[in-house]
């Protein structure tokens, strides 16, 4: 299976992807994990806020159907966000899917705990962040189990917007 012309971006939390999305909805599909990974019966989900939420009942027809979705959405848009998920990877890697890691420098850590609180991040998805980002665990794992295409380390003052400008100008 090819992208059909659709560039795949995984990238880590709070580097801009609900953002360049929102600002660019003709070119841009930003696939948000917590819709299909969980299941809040009776509530409306806050993704932001929901992140850190412990009440819920894990969908058990994920990442299937987190899968079904990226692929039917090939082709109709430039750009298709992802979450940054072992799962996920295991099983684009399998549809042979291209897909790009967009990674943070350990310099980013703060700036990317300090974002997660401004976007409406509770404290404990916050504590989560700051784990993942003190080991090296998710990195190396990443870094040497997955069949990406490209694994780009983003510039700690750089977001989404300004990679896809820097290496795709014309596509937007």
């Amino acid at each position: 299976m090819n992208n059909k012309g659709t560039i795949i971006i995984s990238a880590w939390g709070c580097f801009g992807k609900t953002t360049f999305a929102n600002n660019n909805p003709k070119i841009c599909l930003d696939i948000e994990s917590i819709h299909y990974s969980r299941i809040y019966p009776d509530k409306i989900v806050d993704d932001e806020i929901s992140k850190g939420d412990d009440n819920f009942v894990p969908n058990p027809d994920y990442p299937q159907n987190y899968i079904n979705d990226i692929v039917a959405n090939l082709g109709k848009y430039k750009f298709i966000f992802i979450t940054l998920a072992r799962e996920l990877f295991a099983e684009l890697d399998k549809l042979g899917i291209e897909y790009t890691i967009l990674y943070p420098l350990p310099t980013r850590k703060q700036k990317i705990l300090d974002d997660a609180r401004k976007r409406g991040n509770n404290e404990r998805f916050v504590e989560i962040l700051d784990r993942i980002l003190s080991s090296k665990e998710e990195h190396d794992f990443l870094k040497n189990n997955c069949n990406y295409k490209d694994f780009i380390y983003l510039p700690d003052d750089e977001y989404v917007t300004d990679y896809i400008n820097r290496m795709y100008p014309n596509e937007k």
